[in-house]
């Protein structure tokens, strides 16, 4: 069974995490009514750059998600299929994730870190 996916609200925990190698993603349907996907992406590329943090940003249409990575350490392709396969997995049973103060979970080894 998938572990808990947790958000992070401050976007320089988020910064931080990806500079040590964790992707954050960012599900859709959690973006304010006002804001896109590529809001996300500038936001989080924004504050990267303030904290010397290369980000690449990529957007997955049919997941309906968007990710950040740090090129220079970014998670394998199994484990981002794997933390986006959990992500399906709470949409497909319902499950409402609710937003907590614990940031950093590597339940499974998939570096995985959601706003």
């Amino acid at each position: 069974m998938p572990s808990p996916l947790h958000r992070v609200q401050d976007p320089t925990e988020v910064v931080k995490a990806i500079k040590l190698g964790k992707a954050a993603l960012y599900p859709w349907e959690w973006l304010p009514p006002d804001l896109g996907p590529l809001d996300w992406a500038h936001k989080i590329v924004t504050y990267g750059t303030l904290l010397a943090v290369d980000i690449g940003v990529n957007h997955v249409a049919r997941f309906r998600l968007s990710f950040a990575v740090n090129p220079a350490m970014a998670p394998t392709k199994e484990h981002m299929a794997l933390a986006m396969a959990e992500l399906e997995h709470y949409r497909d049973v319902g499950h409402e994730l609710m937003p907590t103060e614990q940031a950093l979970l590597l339940a499974q080894r998939v570096p995985r870190l959601a706003l």
